[in-house]
């Protein structure tokens, strides 16, 4: 079933010329939600757009990979973060608790290029501790 048809408040935007983000957000729409991408997922995150299914999708990639980013490793738990502190979006306590576990068991065994990019990650996993534990 495709992501329009599961929301009673999801259309399709019309218009004779739509710009970059409408077309996208019509693309997404007709898509299955197994089919969402990490842009899409990114977007969604960015745009405020169906949040719940933004966040769980979010964090079922990053509970498989606590890095997972469209632009750089650990950009998807910035997003997360941001989307909690603008949006107020919510996160799953449990789902929360597991990513964090994870998170930590792999944030040490990763191969970082640089002892500031740890740094940051590590700061930024506080933030996410911090807003939804």
């Amino acid at each position: 079933m495709l992501i329009k048809e599961l929301y009673d408040d999801v259309n399709e935007i019309q218009g004779e010329v739509l710009a970059p983000l409408e077309l996208w957000y019509n693309e997404m729409i007709n898509k299955r939600i197994d089919e969402l991408s990490i842009l899409d997922i990114s977007r969604m995150l960015r745009q405020n757009e169906l949040m719940p299914l933004a966040v769980s999708k979010a964090m079922e990639r990053l509970i498989k990979n606590p890095l997972d980013g469209e632009m750089y490793d650990g950009n998807l738990l910035y997003q997360v973060v941001d989307a909690i502190k603008r949006h107020g979006a919510s996160v799953d306590k449990q789902t929360a608790e597991e990513f964090i576990k994870i998170a930590n068991a792999r944030k040490e065994t990763y191969d970082w290029e640089f002892a500031e990019w740890k740094a940051e990650y590590d700061e930024l996993l506080d933030t996410f501790k911090r807003l939804v534990v």
